[in-house]
């Protein structure tokens, strides 16, 4: 239940992403690249997922994980040269959303100091949400290495 459910989560919100950015594609002249960060980074995190459902699906058809065909160095290649784009599209948004962090307005689009409420919150919050999410995955990896040292530890101990 708990795959389904950040599986489901996987798909909704690049969705979200890709559709606010697109409705919002000219309503930010403070910083034109916000939408389109949205737009490329909601279809990149789309298509990850989407291979990551696909792996799961020919892996599951299989009894044996052992039986399963590993990858192709050409998969490999792709799969990696993907990740390091979306890594760096990534600090780019960085750069674009919070460098007007205090320097936009959402009042006056007549401005070109404007960025549209929804455009800029969504991308900001969904930055920082990125970040807590890495916060814990750092957090979690170091207590679980914790915990498997202290084990190892103690079975040598006996």
């Amino acid at each position: 239940a708990c795959t389904a459910i950040f599986t489901i989560l996987n798909f909704l919100v690049p969705i979200a992403t890709i559709c606010i950015g697109a409705i919002f594609v000219n309503d930010c002249p403070r910083q034109h690249m916000i939408p389109i960060y949205l737009i490329v980074s909601g279809c990149g995190i789309l298509i990850r997922t989407f291979l990551g459902v696909v792996g799961l699906c020919i892996a599951s058809k299989y009894e044996n994980p052992e039986e399963v065909p590993p990858q192709t160095l050409t998969i490999k290649i792709l799969d990696f040269l993907h990740a390091t784009f979306i890594f760096c599209w990534f600090i780019a948004g960085n750069v674009w959303i919070f460098s007007i962090h205090k320097d936009h307005q959402e009042s006056d689009p007549s401005q070109d100091s404007f960025c549209a409420a929804v455009v800029y919150k969504y991308a900001f919050w969904l930055t920082i949400v990125a970040y807590i999410g890495l916060i814990l995955a750092i957090v979690l990896c170091l207590v679980g290495c914790l915990f498997f040292g202290v084990v190892i530890c103690r079975a040598g101990d006996d």
